[in-house]
């Protein structure tokens, strides 16, 4: 299946910062050549409520962001994760953005595509927690039959990822490797 409806979900409240950077050179690998949909969700400013036992059921919970944006999500061919780490994980905002899935019918993620972009202020996925996230969402896209096509990660210490130029280019490769 090809992709044509891509939604990106931000956790980063920095418009300039190391993560916004990544996705970037990522967006622009992955746009080379398609003719895409890109929908970038700033998930900081979302009012999205945590997984309430209520959901689980069948009382509705209160209504909230996630009402909008989980059929967004549920559309998309590719859907990206972008995010600081912070310790050893992706933001809190993503998180709970990304929690809202939780007991959704996992037969409609089945086949999407998940990619996912990352900095921190360690040297390497191990010591950044980059492998910890990796994991997690392989065994996630294992389990729901999504196909995990990665962990792009650049540290953001001592400088910034603007100006790192070997990890602009791995993104915007991995990006562009995506079909």
């Amino acid at each position: 299946m090809a992709i044509k409806n891509v939604i990106v979900l931000s956790g980063t409240p920095h418009a300039n910062g190391n993560t916004a950077a990544l996705l970037k050179a990522f967006l622009k690998g992955l746009k080379k050549g398609k003719k895409l949909s890109v929908e970038i969700v700033e998930t900081y400013r979302l009012k999205v409520a945590p997984v309430l036992e209520a959901e689980f059921t069948g009382k509705k919970a209160k209504a909230d962001d996630a009402d909008t944006l989980l059929p967004k999500m549920l559309a998309a061919d590719l859907i990206v994760l972008a995010s600081p780490l912070y310790f050893w994980g992706i933001s809190a905002q993503l998180k709970k953005v990304w929690e809202r899935l939780y007991g959704t019918d996992y037969a409609k993620l089945k086949g999407k595509t998940l990619a996912i972009i990352a900095t921190g202020g360690g040297e390497d996925k191990k010591d950044s927690g980059a492998d910890l996230v990796e994991t997690q969402f392989k065994n996630i896209c294992a389990y729901t039959g999504m196909r995990f096509k990665g962990l792009t990660f650049a540290c953001s210490d001592p400088a910034p990822v603007a100006k790192n130029k070997k990890a602009l280019a791995l993104a915007e490769k991995a990006g562009a490797k995506i079909k």
